[in-house]
């Protein structure tokens, strides 16, 4: 395996180099996705092809409405590759269908570069478990380029609920089962994923609310209709920092820098190696030459290493993160099993 904040050794790197300060935590990589570079007469024809680029403006695809942390995230880089790169890069808001939409068309583009996914765990490694049809395949259709963020989601719950603690929280659930019920951003998503794999670990049963996003589910738990809530932290910063609801945990490894007074899931006896971190990263078309992803690997990885970007980023609760591409790839694959075996265990599906 090899960590993020190792890259300049990992074994899987691919000529594209990590960032010398990698800021955010590193993932642990344990199989290889890279881009293939071929010997000298193949490299020197992907140069050519890629000498003039970017040669027109680049559509940087999001598969999500304005307003969502992917969003942001993708609007904080493009304000920056265009004065990088010499043409503008616009963001395309393409939602729907968990991201499928998007990612579908982003697929489907010349690979050329001039069309780039800011993509998801839920649309590229949740999506393929719990839906049929997709119309792509997040690792045979796409390219890796690097990560770009992370943001944990966050198990909060409303103060009239009496639960202090995670611990509490399985108590309560073992003294009630089926009764005690979490809101999820809806069917199939990392966080009600995430609370099937709490259930699985602490053996509980909780009733699981669906709501259409997060945003919904973390309006009911403020107005105490819901006792609990698995979401995003974006949705919940302001009153978690507020003091109107209460972070039990997080669900990255650690914890993390934007709340780091709320302890992880696996700090809690019984949880060692809980990990449900939500993640952006970008890929290209497959076939984009590997010089293009080179060229924008290394533009976004200028951009993340801005202090002044990662400031803004964890005001909206990401973490900037880079990766190699390789490790992006590989992370793409650890991460689609680790969702794969959560789905399979409990059944969940998209609704």
């Amino acid at each position: 395996m090899c960590d993020l904040h190792r890259a300049r050794g990992c074994p899987y790197a691919t000529g594209v180099r990590a960032p010398a300060r990698v800021r955010g935590r590193g993932f642990a990589l344990g199989v290889s996705l890279g881009i293939s570079i071929g010997g000298a007469p193949a490299q020197a024809a992907q140069h050519d092809r890629a000498a003039g680029y970017p040669s027109r403006p680049v559509r940087l695809v999001v598969p999500f409405p304005p307003g969502a942390s992917i969003d942001f995230m993708a609007r904080l880089l493009t304000e920056r590759f265009g004065a990088h790169m010499g043409q503008p890069f616009l963001v395309d808001n393409r939602p729907g269908a968990g991201g499928n939409i998007g990612t579908r068309f982003a697929a489907r583009q010349t690979p050329d570069g001039h069309t780039v996914l800011i993509g998801a765990a839920g649309s590229m490694a949740i999506n393929s478990s719990v839906e049929q049809g997709l119309g792509f395949d997040p690792v045979r259709d796409f390219a890796p380029i690097t990560l770009v963020g992370s943001t944990p989601l966050v198990i909060a719950t409303h103060p009239r609920s009496g639960i202090q603690s995670l611990a509490d929280l399985i108590a309560q659930a073992r003294e009630k089962p089926g009764l005690l019920s979490f809101g999820s951003a809806g069917s199939g998503t990392a966080m009600h994923l995430t609370g099937e794999l709490l259930m699985a670990r602490a053996g509980i049963r909780l009733n699981h609310v669906p709501y259409k996003g997060s945003a919904p589910a973390a309006q009911d738990l403020l107005g105490g209709q819901i006792p609990v809530a698995i979401t995003d932290m974006s949705s919940l910063l302001g009153p978690l920092r507020a003091g109107t609801l209460r972070g039990l945990a997080t669900t990255a490894a650690r914890r993390t820098l934007i709340a780091p007074s709320i302890p992880a899931v696996a700090e809690t006896a019984g949880f060692n190696g809980f990990d449900t971190t939500g993640w952006f990263a970008l890929f290209a078309p497959r076939a984009t030459p590997a010089s293009v992803i080179q060229r924008l690997h290394a533009e976004t990885v200028k951009i993340l290493d801005d202090p002044a970007v990662a400031a803004r980023a964890l005001e909206q609760a990401i973490e900037v993160q880079s990766s190699t591409s390789a490790q992006l790839g590989a992370f793409l694959l650890s991460e689609i099993a680790k969702w794969s075996r959560i789905v399979k265990a409990s059944g969940a599906r998209a609704y």
